[in-house]
């Protein structure tokens, strides 16, 4: 890079303060003619003459010198890559920096403002078409309009209603618009979170997810005895009273699962029944240990726990399998399959619309009751793993399943399973 930028700006600075090279020179003890020389980058300057010239100058030394515009050079130069249409001059630039260094970092302020606009657009622009709650919402929008458009038609092309029944449509309208506003409402709440990257967490279990994600769900100081659970909680980032509540929940849960199967007994190729019979444990318990642990010989697992109901209580999502907390699962993930079959192990291979493979194993267990007459309550555990990771555990033949993520953001429009068509004109 050519060292332009201190004879540039000396001679630029002397210019505006009204002082003759002669003047100049004087007050900083050098000739008139060795400054004309730095001035026309003929003569390097550096150290006292620097000082000096600073001085005389009412500048800083950094002012006049390359590091003040080395960033700016190469703020321009990347703004004239990006604008190549107009066919800036690029090898005059350390020249343009040198001799206008305010429209200069006008210039590079603009450009970096452009980029940050971009960013922000390409990024509203994927929320726009991958966002699950996002879709949900617009869904249920135009669900409430078309109802309301559709009633209030009715209401006006017909005369002869009758009082009872116009009043059931004019409650129709109302309970519709009533939606609406309330859609609208988390909507634009929901734009607001988004906003600020910043912003607290909406529920205590996004809190407790959050921060239980930056500690990679494991908690080794809490196994060995260097953290006491009220430790964890403290350092942990979580802050309501409700979502401290959930955490000393699972940690309570985590503790007792680690107790019952220390990490040094997790060793590949893993037989989660062989496991749990070694243990004196249930096979679920080896699943969430297993979750919840990061060690380097073993993949991250993802996991769910659903309920009687199919509503999930307890996950681990992974990038590629996240376990969204808005929409309803799939109703052909094996884990509800294992709701029927309490203690029996399932192993599967479960494709995705894009192809991706994972080896699913899912096991449900009944929870005896306390009470006679109680009813026993079920759960099923999944663990998800990349097919390619099928290894790590030991498994039987299973079966080949086509699922999917939810319905609203499914591609497979032929599924037999399907409840609600996808927000996206999706096709696999």
């Amino acid at each position: 890079m050519s060292r332009s930028f201190a004879g540039l700006r000396i001679r630029e600075r002397r210019r505006a303060l009204g002082l003759s090279q002669a003047g100049l020179a004087k007050a900083a003890g050098i000739s008139p003619s060795y400054l004309n020389l730095i001035e026309h980058n003929r003569r390097p300057v550096a150290g006292r003459v620097m000082t000096a010239l600073a001085r005389a100058l009412d500048v800083p030394p950094s002012a006049l010198g390359e590091e003040a515009a080395l960033g700016v050079v190469a703020a321009l130069r990347e703004a004239a890559a990006d604008w190549p249409v107009h066919a800036p001059e690029v090898d005059v630039v350390e020249e343009f920096v040198g001799r206008y260094p305010g429209w200069a970092r006008m210039l590079a302020t603009l450009d970096q403002t452009v980029r940050a606009q971009r960013t922000s657009i390409e990024a509203l622009s994927d929320r726009l078409t991958h966002d699950p709650v996002l879709q949900a919402d617009l869904h249920e929008m135009l669900t409430s309009i078309t109802a309301i458009r559709s009633t209030a038609s009715i209401l006006a092309s017909v005369e002869d209603i009758e009082a009872g029944q116009r009043q059931r449509f004019v409650g129709a309208i109302h309970g519709e618009s009533q939606r609406l506003s309330e859609v609208a409402g988390a909507l634009t709440d929901y734009f607001d979170r988004a906003i600020e990257r910043d912003a607290p967490p909406a529920t205590p279990e996004e809190e407790v997810a959050q921060a239980l994600e930056q500690a990679r769900y494991d908690m080794p100081t809490l196994e060995n005895g260097e953290e006491t659970l009220d430790d964890v909680v403290r350092r942990l980032p979580v802050r309501s009273d409700a979502a401290q509540a959930e955490l000393r929940g699972w940690l309570t849960r985590w503790q007792a699962d680690a107790a019952a199967l220390p990490r040094t007994a997790l060793v590949p190729p893993l037989d989660l029944t062989a496991l749990a019979a070694g243990a004196g444990t249930d096979v679920p318990k080896v699943m969430r240990r297993l979750a919840f642990l990061a060690a380097p010989d073993l993949p991250q697992m993802g996991l769910v726990v659903v309920n009687g109901a199919g509503q999930m209580v307890l996950r681990r999502p992974r990038p590629d399998w996240p376990f969204s907390r808005q929409l309803p699962a799939c109703a052909l993930w094996p884990v509800f399959t294992a709701l029927r079959d309490p203690g029996l192990t399932h192993t599967d291979i479960v494709v995705n619309p894009d192809g991706a493979r994972f080896l699913a194993i899912s096991h449900a267990e009944l929870h005896r009751p306390a009470t006679t007459g109680a009813r026993p309550r079920v759960e099923a555990t999944m663990l998800i793993v990349p097919e390619a990771q099928a290894g790590t555990f030991v498994t039987g033949p299973g079966r080949e399943l086509r699922v999917g993520p939810s319905c609203r953001i499914c591609a497979r429009r032929a599924c037999a399973e399907r409840i609600a068509p996808p927000v996206l004109d999706i096709d696999a």
